[in-house]
């Protein structure tokens, strides 16, 4: 469990370098949730958004199998949503959807890497 926000960081760029090494590009990754409120617990899993023109043409299947198997191999407690660009852009301008109150959040925060 990350303790600091130098280990947070440390295990979400793992998590992404994990996911370049099966092909997937990442184009946006948002943290939301306790951990970017900065209110988490010992216990608190990582909230992370992902977005990639890779899932567009992917069953998905397919998707969550890479998915699992980054998650299998950084071994950390990260909660994935994974969407294309257009699954994005489709559900962040539903009107009261969860992707668009996240969004919206000022704790949300637009990962670089």
């Amino acid at each position: 469990m990350p303790e600091t926000e130098s280990e947070l960081n440390n295990i979400v760029l793992s998590f992404i370098n994990t996911l370049k090494s099966k092909g997937i590009m990442l184009e946006k990754v948002y943290l939301y949730g306790s951990r970017a409120k900065g209110t988490s617990r010992p216990d608190s899993d990582i909230d992370l958004i992902l977005v990639s023109p890779k899932f567009s043409k992917m069953p998905f299947w397919k998707r969550w199998e890479i998915i699992g198997n980054a998650l299998a191999e950084v071994m950390e407690p990260i909660e994935v949503l994974a969407f294309s660009p257009e699954e994005f852009e489709e559900k962040k301008e539903k009107r009261a959807g969860f992707l668009q109150y996240i969004i919206k959040q000022p704790e949300t925060i637009d990962v670089v890497f």
